[in-house]
C-alpha cells in the first residue's frame, strides 16, 4: 500500500480548485434557475388561490379580473338562505335608481397583494427560489378575501325574507278596566319568541364570502323567553291598582313659562303603567307612552337651542343669526318624580326643565378663523327626475352653514339624517331582490360626490370613501367626463368622512346652481398654505355587461315590467395630491371598481301587494309602453 503525501502547497491548490468548482456549479445553477424562472416573472406563483378562484400563473391584472368577476357575480346574485323549510335569496345589494348600494365590501386589492408577495422579491435569484419552492415544494396557498358586512342592512333583509318564521317575544303586561266604578287589573299573556340567530348567520356568511363561495347558509332559530312572566306581572297588580287610586296627578308648569297645567287622570295613568323588570320595583313607567301622552307639553314648553350661524356676502363672512339658549323637558327625571308621586302622597309635580346650550355662540364667531375660501367642489345633476332634485335640495339645506370644529371627523350621513318625511326627504323606488319598495333620500350620492371633491380641493384628509358600484353619468368627473371621483353614501353605511386638521373651524357652504343644474360646495376657514388637487381619473378597462335578467315579482300586475337599464363596468383610478406649505407633497391613490350590471327587469307574476299608505307616491315619469324605469339614485 502506497501512501501519497501532499505538501501544504498542494493541499491549498486542491482546496482552491474545489472552491472554484463549487462556486462555478452554484453560479451555473443559480443562472439556470433564474433563466428557468424568467417566463414566470411578473406572474403569481403556481398553486395560489384567492378564495375559490385559482390565480396561480396569472398576471396581477388577469388575477384581478378573475377575482372581481367572481365577487361581482356573488354581489349580483346574492346568497341562498335556508331555515325551517323555507329557502330564499338574500340580496347583497339594493338597486337605487341607477346605482347599486352594496351590503358587503369585498377587498380584492388586499388579497391580490398577498398573492403577489408569494414570489415577489427585488433579487432575481431569491425570486426564482421562491418560484421553485412554490412549483415543487410549496403546495397550494389559499388566501381569504377581506370583507366588511353592513350588518344592519343585512339583518333587515333577513328579517323581511323570514318574517313569517320569526315571532316576537312578548312580556306579560297589564290590562285595566273599570267595573262599577272600580278598576280591575288583568294580565296580558307573555309568549316565547322565535328569532333568527343573526350572529351565527353573519359568521356563516363571512366564511362563505371570504372564500368567494355561494353555498347555501342554514339559519339557526332560537327561542327567547320573556323578561317578565305572567306570575311576576300578576303579583304587581295590587301595587298598580294602588297607583291608580292616587289619580289625578297634576303636572305643574313653571311660573315663568306660558301654558296651563296638565292633569294625569286615572285613564291616562292606566296606560302608563307596565310591570317592572328591576328587582324591588314591581311597577315601571312606559317611557314611549309617557312622551306620547305629554306631547302637548313638549310642543308648548320645549325649544331647541339655536347655534349662531354665518352668512357669506361677496367673499366676506358676517354674522347672520345669533345663538339662542333652549329649554327641554328632563323626561327621565319627570318619570322618576311621577313614579314617586304614584307610590306616595304627592298630588302635584313641578315639570323639570333643563337648559339646552347652543354649540356655537356669537361670542365665539370671531375666534373660529373663518376668513378665506379653502376649496370648491362641483357636480352636475342635469336630467335628474323631480324627487331626486327635491332630495338633493333638501340635503343642501341641511348642510349649508354647518360649522366643522378643528380636529373633528365630519360624517356626511350624520349631518344629513334622519332620512324621514319630516326631515324633508321624498321617496324613490328601489329594488331589493324581487321586491320593489319606496325608500326616502334617493339622490344623496350627488351630495357625497360633491363633498368628496370639495374635500380634495381644500387639501383635507379623506377618512372614509367608497365609490359607487356602477358607472353613473351624474358622477363623471368634470375634468374629462370619466368615472372615478365619486363617493356613495347610504344609511348606515357606506359613509363619507373627512377630517378638519386646519386648526380652525371650517364652514360648509352648499349651493344649488339651478340655471346650470349643478351643485357647488365651498369650504371656508383659515388657509395654512396647503394646496389640494387631484388628477383627472383614468379608466384602465371597460367591462362589458351580461345577458338581461328577468325576475318575477308579486309587486307588479301580471305582465307589467319595471326595468333598470344595463351599465358597463370599469376600473378607474386617480391621484389625490396635497402640496404642503414647505413644498413637499402627499399623494394618495384612489382606485375604483365599477361592476357591470345587465338590464334587470322585474315582471309581474300575480296580483300586486298593496302599496305602503305611509309614503306619498313618487312623481310619474315618461316611460315606454309596458315598461317603467326606476328613478336615479
Amino acid at each position: 500500500m502506497t501512501t501519497v503525501k501532499r505538501t501544504a502547497k498542494q493541499v491549498a491548490y486542491f482546496t482552491l480548485l474545489g472552491t472554484v468548482f463549487f462556486v462555478f456549479v452554484c453560479t451555473a445553477a443559480g443562472l439556470a434557475l433564474v433563466f428557468w424562472a424568467k417566463p414566470q416573472e411578473g406572474r403569481i406563483a403556481p398553486g395560489t388561490w384567492i378564495g375559490d378562484v385559482s390565480v396561480g400563473g396569472l398576471t396581477p391584472q388577469q388575477a384581478q379580473e378573475q377575482v372581481e368577476k367572481q365577487a361581482d357575480r356573488i354581489l349580483t346574485e346574492g346568497m341562498i338562505l335556508e331555515g325551517l323549510g323555507q329557502t330564499a335569496t338574500l340580496p347583497l345589494s339594493t338597486l337605487v335608481g341607477s346605482d347599486l348600494v352594496e351590503d358587503v365590501e369585498i377587498n380584492v386589492r388586499s388579497a391580490l397583494d398577498k398573492a403577489q408577495a408569494r414570489a415577489n422579491h427585488k433579487s432575481p435569484l431569491v425570486r426564482a427560489l421562491l418560484l421553485a419552492q412554490a412549483n415543487f415544494f410549496g403546495g397550494n396557498a389559499y388566501i381569504p378575501v377581506e370583507i366588511t358586512l353592513h350588518e344592519d342592512a343585512i339583518s333587515a333583509n333577513i328579517a323581511r325574507l323570514f318574517a313569517e318564521k320569526e315571532t316576537p317575544v312578548t312580556d306579560a303586561g297589564f290590562l285595566f278596566t273599570k267595573q262599577d266604578g272600580n278598576w280591575v287589573g288583568e294580565i296580558t299573556p307573555a309568549s316565547v319568541g322565535t328569532q333568527i340567530d343573526l350572529q351565527s348567520a353573519f359568521t356563516d356568511l363571512t366564511r362563505s364570502l371570504t372564500n368567494l363561495r355561494q353555498r347555501p347558509i342554514t339559519l339557526v332559530f332560537r327561542q327567547t323567553p320573556p323578561t317578565i312572566n305572567e306570575s311576576e306581572a300578576r303579583t304587581a297588580v295590587p301595587t298598580a291598582l294602588s297607583y291608580l287610586s292616587r289619580a289625578p296627578i297634576t303636572l305643574t308648569i313653571p311660573a315663568d313659562h306660558p301654558g296651563t297645567d296638565f292633569i294625569l287622570d286615572d285613564q291616562k295613568i292606566a296606560l302608563l303603567l307596565t310591570p317592572g323588570a328591576i328587582p324591588g320595583k314591581p311597577i315601571a313607567i312606559d317611557q314611549d307612552v309617557l312622551t306620547r301622552t305629554l306631547s302637548p307639553l313638549r310642543d308648548s314648553l320645549e325649544n331647541p337651542a339655536v347655534n349662531a350661524s354665518l352668512h357669506l356676502e361677496e367673499g366676506r363672512v358676517t354674522t347672520f343669526s345669533p345663538s339662542k339658549e333652549g329649554v327641554v323637558i328632563d323626561w327621565q327625571t319627570l318619570s322618576n318624580l311621577l313614579q314617586d308621586a304614584l307610590s306616595g302622597s304627592e298630588k302635584s309635580i313641578d315639570i323639570p326643565l333643563i337648559k339646552a346650550e347652543p354649540d356655537v355662540t356669537v361670542g365665539e364667531l370671531n375666534d373660529l378663523g373663518i376668513r378665506e375660501l379653502l376649496g370648491v367642489g362641483t357636480s352636475s345633476y342635469r336630467n335628474s327626475p323631480t324627487n331626486r332634485i327635491r332630495n338633493i335640495k333638501n340635503g343642501v339645506r341641511l348642510l349649508n352653514g354647518l360649522l366643522i370644529a378643528p380636529g373633528e371627523t365630519f360624517s356626511l350621513i350624520s349631518a344629513l339624517k334622519p332620512f324621514t318625511l319630516e326631515n324633508g326627504y321624498y321617496p324613490e323606488l328601489v329594488i331589493k331582490g324581487d321586491k320593489i319598495e319606496p325608500e326616502l333620500g334617493g339622490g344623496l350620492c350627488q351630495i357625497g360626490t360633491t363633498t368628496f371633491r370639495a374635500t380634495m380641493m381644500s387639501g383635507l384628509p379623506v377618512k372614509e370613501r367608497r365609490n359607487h358600484s356602477l358607472v353613473v353619468s351624474y358622477y363623471n368627473d368634470p375634468q374629462n367626463g370619466n368615472p372615478g371621483t365619486d363617493a356613495t353614501i347610504y344609511e348606515p353605511a357606506p359613509d363619507f368622512k373627512f377630517e378638519n386638521n386646519t386648526g380652525y373651524h371650517v364652514l360648509f357652504q352648499a349651493e344649488v346652481l339651478e340655471d346650470v343644474r349643478q351643485l357647488r360646495f365651498s369650504f371656508w376657514g383659515t388657509a395654512d398654505g396647503r394646496i389640494g388637487s387631484y388628477s383627472p381619473p383614468v379608466v384602465h378597462r371597460w367591462i362589458p355587461v351580461g345577458e338581461p335578467v328577468n325576475t318575477e315579482t308579486t309587486d307588479l300586475k301580471p305582465g307589467e315590467q319595471k326595468c333598470q337599464e344595463a351599465h358597463v363596468g370599469a376600473d378607474a383610478s386617480f391621484t389625490y395630491t396635497i402640496t404642503n406649505p414647505d413644498g413637499s407633497t402627499t399623494d394618495e391613490l384612489f382606485t375604483s371598481h365599477y361592476r357591470p350590471l345587465p338590464k334587470i327587469c322585474l315582471v309581474g307574476a300575480t296580483e300586486p301587494a298593496p302599496s305602503d299608505p305611509n309614503l306619498p307616491p313618487a312623481d310619474p315619469l315618461q316611460t315606454p309602453a309596458g315598461e317603467t324605469p326606476l328613478t336615479d339614485g
